[in-house]
């Protein structure tokens, strides 16, 4: 989230899979489910900001499954069932850095948007599957390396250079893994992968973007799975005011049973005039057509849901991929690793004008679900 403070530094907290805290984290209620608790992956203060940008592994099959026939309109998002509930999830498998069609089993690319001549000074990225298995499922195949994804630039060739990215033991973390039926997340550092001169950025008026590939993310295939990966960066900008930035990694459940509950201080909001914050939320397994959750920011002088064009009050784990209210431009629809519908990837920044009160030092970032479940796996 991006404060609008009284003091020169603005404080910048973007959700990484859902929550996130611009300088402390408070003590967390008896009813949050923390699966993985988050720590630190990156903090600091930088004259620039942060950028996300994502993708789904999975899309629906126009084969099989009870819903097939609907599965092409429902990667548009112009069909009412949109969920990976209703249909068999397979791998998408777009081209990737020059490999040959065996070496790899999935893959898809994301577009990251900074400012034109900006530089990333960090960047950690975020991937996760499912390693449950219902009858019919087709198992992953090779779940004990599902802390290995390939990760390639426009420039790189993965067939004459190792473009393996491996997280630590520590950040790799699986739901009831003695018996293989749970999700799970994964997080690395590629900061080395994106702050090297000469990657293949493409500048377009005030902007410039780079297109990003990951590949083999371990997931099982069939209903009701999701799969993808999210990255975040943070970068120097000379025109952009200085900003704390803090990324987090773990991993939560929010339910109709058990939410989260996050509280955040260290900042404090302008006396007068608007507030303007910012929210950037990663998470898995959000269905698109279910208008059953949202995050609130509650703060003493009041509270506020978080939405926007593409995140509605009531469905913000809904499947998008969005910056500032629209869904990436990369995601045109123009091929199946293009969809709009990434069936159960979140990857969101929104931004809010008076979402916080004036002249307030504390807040709490509160998820609520009326039914099904996301996992948060991060947050920034």
């Amino acid at each position: 989230m991006k404060f609008a403070t009284r003091f020169p530094l603005s404080k910048t907290l973007a959700l990484l899979g859902a929550f996130g805290l611009p300088l402390a984290l408070l003590a967390s209620p008896a009813t949050a489910v923390t699966l993985q608790p988050m720590t630190v992956a990156y903090s600091g203060v930088v004259a620039g900001n942060l950028s996300t940008a994502g993708n789904s592994v999975l899309t629906c099959s126009t084969t099989s499954g009870t819903y097939a026939a609907s599965c092409a309109q429902a990667r548009s998002r112009s069909t009412t069932r949109l969920n990976n509930d209703d249909y068999q999830m397979v791998n998408i498998k777009a081209p990737f850095a020059g490999l040959a069609d065996a070496s790899y089993f999935n893959a898809s690319s994301g577009s990251i948007v900074v400012p034109a001549g900006a530089s990333i000074i960090h960047a950690t990225l975020f991937w996760g599957g499912s390693m449950r298995i219902n009858p019919g499922d087709t198992p992953a195949v090779d779940p004990n390396a599902k802390g290995q994804v390939l990760f390639a630039r426009p420039n790189d060739n993965c067939a004459a250079t190792n473009c393996a990215v491996t997280a630590t033991a520590a950040d790799v973390y699986q739901i009831n893994p003695t018996t293989s039926l749970g999700p799970y997340r994964a997080s690395a550092d590629i900061t080395d992968k994106l702050n090297q001169p000469n990657l293949g950025w493409v500048v377009n008026g005030p902007h410039q973007s780079l297109t990003v590939s990951v590949a083999n993310i371990q997931t099982t295939l069939g209903r009701d799975k999701a799969a993808g990966w999210g990255v975040i960066v943070v970068y120097q900008d000379a025109k952009t005011s200085p900003h704390h930035i803090r990324i987090l990694k773990g991993m939560a459940q929010e339910s109709i049973i058990e939410d989260d509950l996050f509280g955040f201080d260290g900042f404090q909001t302008a006396n007068a005039g608007n507030v303007l914050s910012e929210v950037a939320l990663v998470s898995f397994d959000g269905d698109a057509s279910n208008a059953t959750d949202s995050i609130s920011v509650i703060d003493p002088g009041g509270s506020a849901v978080i939405a926007d064009r593409a995140n509605p009050d009531n469905n913000i784990a809904n499947s998008t991929i969005s910056l500032a209210g629209i869904i990436t431009p990369y995601l045109n629809n123009s091929s199946i690793d293009r969809a709009t519908n990434t069936f159960g990837v979140d990857v969101d920044r929104i931004s809010l004008v008076n979402g916080l009160s004036r002249n307030v030092t504390s807040a709490e970032l509160q998820p609520s679900v009326s039914s099904d479940v996301f996992y948060i796996t991060g947050i920034a």
